[in-house]
């Protein structure tokens, strides 16, 4: 199986939201589909990795399984951090998963601190108040990324939905940002 196709298989998972409390009652259903991501996460593209890592978080909430301490992540994470080439929304996605599974991931998040820093003329607001929502959510603080991100919030400020600013500004409280 491609590892494309193993996105696929999590994407599909994740839609079939009715199916979650097969999924409860019996958890391990889902250990031939962790085997084979496992197996091909190495192979993975961007998007790829994005979309598994995005649907296995969405599954874990849902059903309280592929819980931070899975070792579904140990893998993701190490994939994720030998990438550089993410664009701002599969970054964001990325991020979002493991904060929401509050998967403490110090390299990680640092990795993608420096990409989102690097890249951040190409975050569009959902972008932004996603990247910070997650980091905040961990309670990870980068200050460059913050600054960086301040900076081009003031920017785009004109194409911030009222969510955005909202989950903005509580990015910026929880973390305890100070303006430089």
């Amino acid at each position: 199986m491609q590892p494309h196709h193993v996105s696929f298989c999590w994407n599909k998972i994740a839609r079939f939201l009715r199916e979650m409390d097969m999924i409860k009652e019996n958890p391990t259903m889902l250990n031939p589909l962790i085997v084979l991501t496992a197996e091909r996460c190495d192979e993975m593209n961007p998007r790829a990795l994005a979309v598994t890592t995005h649907r296995i978080a969405k599954i874990s909430v849902k059903t309280g399984t592929l819980n931070k301490k899975s070792k579904i992540w140990i893998f993701l994470e190490k994939r994720a951090i030998r990438m550089t080439n993410f664009d701002s929304v599969k970054l964001s996605n990325i991020v979002w998963a493991f904060s929401k599974v509050q998967r403490p991931a110090p390299a990680l998040f640092n990795h993608f601190a420096d990409l989102a820093i690097t890249n951040m003329e190409d975050f569009n607001s959902q972008d932004i108040s996603n990247t910070l929502w997650s980091y905040a959510t961990i309670r990870h603080c980068v200050p460059e990324l913050f600054n960086a991100a301040q900076e081009e919030a003031m920017k785009k400020l004109a194409t911030f939905e009222i969510q955005h600013i909202a989950n903005t500004l509580w990015s910026y409280a929880t973390i305890g940002y100070t303006s430089p």
